[in-house]
């Protein structure tokens, strides 16, 4: 199981209830040509991109499947 599914299937006992909550992420690799700015603007448009799209996702601009290896076209 994956953080994502481990936090939405998770809850908090709060006074007349239980709290749930989702998580989004937005996903990227830093190149050589990156600044520590770069990454952090592109990871949080992923983020909202997340957000937008229905929340409780990963957004990520990398291409490779995972468990899949990369160099196995």
């Amino acid at each position: 199981m994956v953080l994502r599914e481990l936090v939405a299937a998770s809850s908090l006992p709060i006074r007349g209830g239980d709290l749930s909550v989702t998580v989004s992420f937005g996903a990227t690799l830093a190149t050589p040509c990156d600044s520590p700015d770069s990454v952090l603007r592109r990871a949080d448009q992923l983020l909202y991109r997340s957000k937008r799209t229905g929340r409780n996702r990963v957004s990520s601009d990398l291409d490779v499947s995972l468990g899949q290896d990369p160099s196995d076209p």
